[in-house]
This record gives C-alpha cells, sequence and structure tokens, in this order.
C-alpha cells in the first residue's frame, strides 16, 4: 500500500488538536521533499527537448519481509523481484514496448530511500540496475536514508528491488512525465498544500474514510 500528500493531507486534518501541528508539519515535509525530488530529476537528467516535467505518481511506500524463516532459509528465496522497466513491459529478450498496460507516459522516475542499509530493524531491500532481463550483471545501490536514486524510465535503465528478508524499509517515490494531460498527480502536491492551509474544503471530503484506512494500515 502507498500513500498519496492528498492521502496524507486528510490524514493529518482527522488528528487530534493537540497533535494537529506535527501531522500538518510532517506532510508539509513529504510535499516539499517530492519537490525537491521533482527538481533535482529535471536538473540531472531532463534533456533539452524533453517538455516540463510534472509529477504522474508521487507515494510513500513500505514493504514488509516476504518470509519469516531462519537465516538459511531466507538465502534459499529468490535474490531479488522481477526486473523491469517503469514504462514499457517485455515482449522478449531484446524488446521493452512503451503502450499499455504500462505506463509508456512517462519519462523519468525518482526513489529517496527512508531506511538505511544497517538498519539494525531491516534487512534485504536493495534497489538495483540490471544489464538485461535475465540479471546476467547488477549494479546495487545500497538504502541509505536520504539518497535518491532518479533514472529514465526506459529500458535503458532496468531495475529492481531485492528481496525484503526482515523488518520493513520504506522509499519514496516520484514517476514524472512531460505530457501533462495524461499525469494522474499533476496537481496532487498543490492540492495538499491547499488542505493543509485549510483553502479548499471540497478536497477534504473523502478525510474520514481515507483517514481511517490509514490508520489501520500503520497501527
Amino acid at each position: 500500500m502507498g500513500l498519496s500528500p492528498l492521502q496524507a493531507a486528510r490524514w493529518a486534518l482527522l488528528q487530534p488538536e493537540d497533535e494537529r501541528r506535527w501531522a500538518d508539519a510532517a506532510v508539509f515535509a513529504f510535499i516539499r521533499v517530492a519537490r525537491r525530488m521533482l527538481d533535482a530529476t529535471k536538473d540531472a537528467l531532463a534533456e533539452v527537448d524533453t517538455g516540463p516535467l510534472v509529477a504522474d505518481w508521487v507515494h510513500l511506500a513500505c514493504r514488509e519481509a516476504e518470509t519469516a524463516g531462519a537465516p538459511e532459509e531466507r538465502q534459499a528465496q529468490p535474490e531479488q523481484w522481477h526486473i523491469y522497466a517503469d514504462n514499457c513491459w517485455r515482449r522478449d529478450d531484446f524488446d521493452c514496448v512503451r503502450e499499455r498496460p504500462f505506463f509508456h507516459w512517462r519519462t523519468y522516475s525518482a526513489a529517496l530511500f527512508l531506511h538505511a542499509a544497517n538498519d539494525s530493524e531491516a534487512e534485504g531491500g536493495d534497489f538495483f540496475y540490471a544489464s538485461d532481463w535475465r540479471g546476467s550483471h547488477v549494479v546495487r545501490v545500497a538504502p541509505q536514508c536520504g539518497r535518491m536514486v532518479a533514472y529514465h524510465a526506459g529500458p535503458a535503465n532496468l531495475h529492481g528491488v531485492g528481496l525484503q528478508t526482515r523488518g520493513r524499509s520504506c522509499l519514496l517515490g516520484v514517476y514524472m512525465t512531460d505530457d501533462a494531460a495524461r499525469a494522474a498527480h499533476r496537481t496532487e502536491l498543490s492540492d495538499a498544500e491547499a488542505i493543509l492551509n485549510r483553502s479548499a474544503p471540497e478536497l477534504a471530503l473523502q478525510a474520514e474514510s481515507e483517514g481511517e484506512e490509514i490508520r489501520r494500515y500503520y497501527e
């Protein structure tokens, strides 16, 4: 399950009055960091002929350990999830088709780690780049809280995530596109800010139901 900025802002509205300031500050930080990720990716990777990049999808996601066995049993599990690209699907060993059902309009992706490789509560979950669909050669990026990976969303950057063998790991993901008409979260960050500033009551109508869903997930 992932948490979007709008969901987070609606959750903040439901907090008790004595906790509201803390909740608002946490969600404002979520929004601010997502914007910085978007800007950093534009500055570092966007090509000259790429149109203005907007957020297609922004979410905070956590993964739980996939298996609960002894260390030797965990080591026997497959090392990694499937290898994929963010905007195309594998047709054969050499072709990645940029069309439905994948999000073919996405151009760049970024992920910010919120845990570290030496976190005593977590094990596994390394991000990696792969040279091909079989993972003949992989380059790992060890998680470090505050470290971001950013890359073109196409087949030049096949990637995956290692198996989470213990605990929980979290990251903030921002998927971007230069096709604003298709961007699902084009106004997500500004809409979330409007909710926190109490200037858009119509955007907060789903607060109660979504807040309860989020509360159940984190309790």
